[in-house]
């Protein structure tokens, strides 16, 4: 049957917002400091606030970075643990970003060393 609400649930972006959001105003409260009113809403708000998605995650990495492994590796508390896997899973892909970009800035550098070697005919006969 076509007609049915399926359009109606958040995509990626807007779940993951509502999800970092939540993560930012837990881990607020634990470290006692007061989150932005725009963070407290996308909690709140069944699509979060995709807009501010990489700011929200970047906020999130930043208050990780600051709290202690005691406040985000807490075992008893079913949040704590949540935010535990999102900061394992965060940290994990950021080693694979910055494995990326060493591996692209290498390229680059042999790609750069090699036309160095080529004469001015030679450059214009390859196009560049």
């Amino acid at each position: 049957m076509p007609c049915n609400c399926d359009h109606m649930e958040p995509n990626q972006h807007e779940a993951e917002s509502k999800r970092v959001s939540k993560h930012i105003v837990y881990l607020s409260k634990q470290l006692k400091t007061v989150p932005p009113e725009y963070v407290v809403e996308a909690a709140n708000s069944f699509y979060g606030n995709v807009s501010k998605v990489h700011e929200l995650t970047a906020l999130l990495c930043k208050l990780c970075q600051e709290a202690s492994d005691e406040i985000i590796y807490n075992g008893k508390d079913p949040t704590a643990r949540k935010l535990a896997d999102w900061w394992d899973a965060h940290q994990a892909a950021d080693k694979i970003k910055a494995k990326q970009a060493k591996a692209k800035k290498i390229q680059a550098e042999i790609r750069q060393t090699a036309l160095d070697k080529l004469s001015e005919a030679e450059r214009k006969a390859l196009g560049f």
